[in-house]
């Protein structure tokens, strides 16, 4: 009769020790946790550009207006060629 309650004793007292030994996970600490910080920059020439251009003309007729703003065109395209060429740009979408 004595081996019972001395083993129920034991097991009580193992079990009020063990909060104690077992580590303290205060409400504080951070959670674990991965930072990445990170930056970066590329750089290189430019290799296209676009160009929108366009000329209004007014004429008598609509065929006389069509002529002379094609011509108009004309002379506008050839001038950014000119630009284009002495860089070694090339102006074939021109």
């Amino acid at each position: 009769m004595r081996r019972p309650i001395l083993a129920a004793l034991a097991t009580l007292v193992l079990l009020a020790a063990t909060p104690m030994v077992s580590p303290k996970i205060s409400a504080e600490e951070p959670a674990p946790s991965i930072t990445v910080v990170g930056s970066g920059a590329v750089s290189s020439p430019p290799d296209t550009a676009e160009v929108n251009a366009g000329v209004i003309t007014q004429a008598a007729t609509a065929s006389q207006a069509m002529s002379q703003n094609s011509a108009a065109m004309a002379q506008v395209l050839k001038a950014l060629a000119a630009l284009a060429s002495p860089t070694g740009t090339s102006t074939r979408r021109l």
